[in-house]
């Protein structure tokens, strides 16, 4: 019977291993909407592991269609945080494919997921797993009909030792929306891509608060698929190491290390993204890293 694994240090989580996978293309007609999903466990103070799902869903519910839909396409990325707050990814956009493809004849209900995430014995509607992680490593998705909402993960670190996550929020978006959203990160893309770091932060400033820099500083209302895609995009081309996902991650280590004295936790904050100066800065748009990055944070992932 598989245990609960006892945290210990995590030099032996970077066994999981990387392997080269193929995305299955999607079927214009099956008409799917995208979907992101995040959650994460906590090792211990300050280490923690990321999960991260995006991809494709088919409209129409898997158990309506004599096969694995066409039109599904889910890729899990895995990242660990140390206790000096370095990232690495473990697992970089793995395939995710359905439990029935990869273990036809098992009892789904065996598997240690919360009784909401569990699946039924001969069930296994919004279960994935990849064959990337060494030891195993399943995610459910719920509910098992219409948009997903939620996610956890089992991990298995080592044989029979797991850790599973805490429940995690999705999001979803229609293909329409989602052309407008690349419309507006064109310029964006070309900074990243070029690495131009100081450039990208300038123009995902202006996508954000495109008001900031008419001082009073005033709160602008931007969409949340808006500020994933930024998000995501500098997670990719920063291997991990920028992004508002990133820092929403050293923002909640800040909040759990001073609970009680938000002005410390600020500073501990500030401290470890770099934006604590010496001198204060002439640009007026400042200020916006700490009241718009906060409040685009809350949005990113429904919190």
């Amino acid at each position: 019977m598989p245990k609960m694994l006892i945290l210990k240090p995590l030099s032996w989580v970077l066994t999981v291993t990387l392997v080269t996978t193929t995305t299955p293309p999607v079927d214009a007609q099956t008409r799917p909407y995208r979907v992101t999903c995040q959650t994460m466990v906590s090792l211990s103070p300050g280490v923690s592991l990321t999960y991260r799902l995006t991809g494709s869903l088919p409209e129409t519910p898997a158990a309506e269609t004599p096969q694995d839909p066409v039109g599904t396409t889910l890729t899990l990325t895995v990242q660990w945080q140390d206790q000096n707050g370095r990232v690495q990814t473990l697992l970089n956009a793995s395939a995710l494919s359905d439990y029935e493809q990869l273990a036809p004849d098992a009892d789904y209900s065996q598997l240690p997921f919360e009784e909401t995430f569990r699946g039924q014995p001969n069930n296994a509607d919004r279960l994935y797993g990849t064959t990337a992680s060494v030891h195993g490593l399943s995610v459910s998705l719920r509910p098992t009909s219409g948009q997903p909402r939620q996610m956890q993960t089992v991990h298995y670190l080592r044989p029979g030792e797991y850790v599973r996550s805490m429940v995690g929020t999705c999001q979803t978006e229609n293909t329409d929306l989602d052309m407008a959203v690349d419309e507006q990160l064109t310029l964006l893309q070309e900074r990243l891509q070029a690495e131009d770091w100081a450039a990208a932060d300038r123009e995902t400033r202006r996508l954000l608060a495109p008001e900031s820099a008419l001082p009073p500083f005033e709160p602008v209302l931007v969409q949340p698929e808006l500020i994933r895609a930024i998000d995501q995009m500098w997670l990719t081309a920063s291997n991990g190491r920028f992004g508002l996902s990133v820092q929403l991650r050293l923002w909640q280590q800040a909040l759990a290390d001073h609970p009680n004295n938000s002005e410390a936790a600020v500073n501990a904050f500030r401290d470890r993204v770099g934006w604590k100066l010496a001198a204060p800065r002439s640009d007026s748009n400042s200020k916006f890293k700490i009241l718009g990055g906060v409040s685009s944070w809350r949005s990113l992932w429904g919190i």
